[in-house]
């Protein structure tokens, strides 16, 4: 899934677009502790909803439990806003 990601940010001019798919990179990445993705995809997804609770939980190295809930958490708001 993280490939298609990758395809799709690399394909997109529209700088919200971007930061959305940076951030479900980053989630993805921190989820399976992929320390260097998850710092690569953060820099990319500033002003997404979402980046900064993915960017605390990298940044605190929460406990697998933790982050599987908050990422539900996440994508529960994110889903419910518009693109």
């Amino acid at each position: 899934m993280e490939q298609l990601w990758m395809a799709l940010f690399r394909g997109s001019t529209d700088h919200n677009a971007r930061a959305r798919l940076a951030t479900l990179i980053a989630a993805s990445a921190v989820r399976r502790g992929d320390h260097h993705l998850t710092a690569c995809a953060l820099v990319h997804a500033h002003g997404a909803p979402g980046a900064s609770t993915v960017g605390l939980l990298f940044q605190q190295h929460a406990s697998a439990d933790v982050v599987e809930h908050e990422l539900d958490e996440i994508a529960g708001r994110v889903g419910a806003t518009r693109w």
